[in-house]
């Protein structure tokens, strides 16, 4: 296990955290260090026979065609699902890391290989590279009488780099599928713009588009994660939170975009202390 203290930096379970004049801040770790991937057949043969031991604390790739989307029109009266098309972006890395406290931009804390921001998307708004950065806290009480924003807790990284295909489609946006439209849209008018690199914009906050006029619909508010477990029986939870499992949450409140790296990647930080307590404890 890796952990990163905001003070003194970082360090593995079996080293004591370094002093403030043995490691610079400037010391950056390459991206995908803290977590190996593993091959997806093993991985799924090992979920149905329950040999997992041998793959704890490995990831590998998900059919993105396996989930379940939304499809309208009018999805609020027909309730109509269909299969997902094929990922925009693919799952290049993933970091799990311990933290003294909410790891913020965790983009700017490591070093991002070039090949995984080498690729042209065709679109000065739409980066190579998307990090999407759930800051799970450790301390799951009771918050129902006040609020809790940061604390000791982990930060689950994964780092998404955008497919040919997608990169091809941006190229020509008129005929580009909905999709596409979409995450064009959604990096010009909720992520913060390109010339201020490095910032931040709140997911719950009006959005800015780059020549400084607001945006009248919430496009920063429109983030989704869907989250399936697939071995959900063997833990023996409560019918009420096993209905969740593979439904969209959608990330307001708690939701902050970056734009980092001179606008190779943009980042969604989601605060997972901020969550209540059943969410958190589920």
């Amino acid at each position: 296990m890796w952990s990163l203290n905001q003070t003194m930096g970082w360090s593995t379970k079996s080293q004591a955290p370094p002093s403030a004049s043995e490691l610079s801040s400037t010391i950056k770790p390459p991206a995908g260090l803290t977590m190996p991937r593993s091959d997806k057949s093993l991985v799924f043969s090992s979920l149905s026979d329950g040999s997992v031991c041998g793959l704890q604390n490995t990831w590998c790739e998900c059919d993105a065609t396996t989930f379940q989307l939304r499809s309208g029109p009018d999805y609020n009266r027909n309730k109509f699902k269909i299969p997902s098309l094929t990922a925009l972006y693919e799952v290049v890395a993933v970091d799990f890391v311990k933290s003294d406290s909410k790891v913020e931009n965790f983009g700017s804390r490591v070093e991002i290989p070039e090949s995984w921001t080498s690729i042209d998307t065709h679109h000065p708004d739409v980066p190579p590279l998307i990090i999407v950065n759930a800051q799970l806290p450790s301390d799951f009480s009771s918050t129902f009488f006040y609020d809790v924003t940061d604390g000791d807790g982990w930060s689950l990284v994964i780092y998404f780099r955008v497919t040919e295909e997608t990169a091809n489609a941006l190229a020509d946006l008129d005929t580009a599928p909905p999709a596409v439209k979409l995450l064009a849209n959604y990096c010009k008018y909720a992520a913060p713009p390109l010339e201020n690199n490095e910032t931040s914009a709140n997911a719950s906050s009006e959005s800015t588009c780059n020549d400084g006029n607001s945006i009248p619909t919430n496009w920063a508010g429109r983030f989704k994660v869907t989250i399936r477990c697939e071995n959900m029986d063997n833990f023996g939870l409560p019918s009420f939170i096993a209905s969740y499992n593979a439904k969209p949450i959608l990330i307001r409140n708690t939701g902050t975009l970056y734009r980092g790296n001179e606008g190779k990647y943009v980042e969604m930080d989601i605060n997972i202390h901020k969550f209540g307590t059943v969410p958190k404890k589920a």
